[in-house]
């Protein structure tokens, strides 16, 4: 896992200041790429300016029928946000 520093954006979710990102293999998130808020666990997908936008409940379901590894690792890492914050 490498952790990369970004241009600061806000979480759709919450409005948490998002200003790098974990990476599993990748060099760098692209345009598609799931992420999970580290503040809020709100769901996002990078759009083509790597800006994270909210995962809208239609684009789970379409990555959970078309990749479901995808959809498990990035459900996993939600719950595990979650578990952190409700401590």
């Amino acid at each position: 896992m490498r952790t990369l520093r970004m241009p600061g954006t806000s979480c759709p979710w919450c409005n948490h200041t998002l200003d790098a990102c974990s990476t599993f293999g990748l060099d760098s998130p692209n345009a598609g790429d799931l992420s999970v808020c580290v503040k809020c666990a709100g769901l996002l997908i990078f759009d083509k300016q790597l800006i994270a936008q909210k995962l809208e409940p239609a684009q789970l379901l379409e990555i959970a029928t078309e990749d479901y590894v995808a959809y498990q690792s990035v459900i996993s890492l939600q719950s595990a946000i979650r578990g952190r914050i409700e401590k």
